[in-house]
């Protein structure tokens, strides 16, 4: 037997059969997304959020020491000076 006797062609049913089975393949790749990727990318976003916040208040709180050692500094000098 031959390949050629079942090789597809531009027919109506060959394209529908195509059309068919790329919905088929969309339609599992979006019930993956749903059930398995939504749920994990929503968590790590979620857990983004909080390290940005952490970070921006560990942030302030460095430059709040900084101003605080460096007006010490400052007032020392003074002291010294004087």
């Amino acid at each position: 037997t031959s390949l050629s006797a079942i090789q597809p062609n531009n027919s109506e049913t060959t394209q529908l059969i195509t059309y068919a089975l790329v919905a088929t393949a969309i339609t599992g790749i979006l019930g993956f997304y749903e059930e398995n990727v939504k749920e994990t990318i929503e968590t790590k976003t979620h857990e983004f959020k909080q390290l940005i916040q952490q970070n921006a208040a560990i942030g302030q709180n460095t430059q709040k020491a900084l101003i605080a050692i460096a007006l010490g500094i400052f007032l020392l000098l003074a002291i010294a000076y004087f």
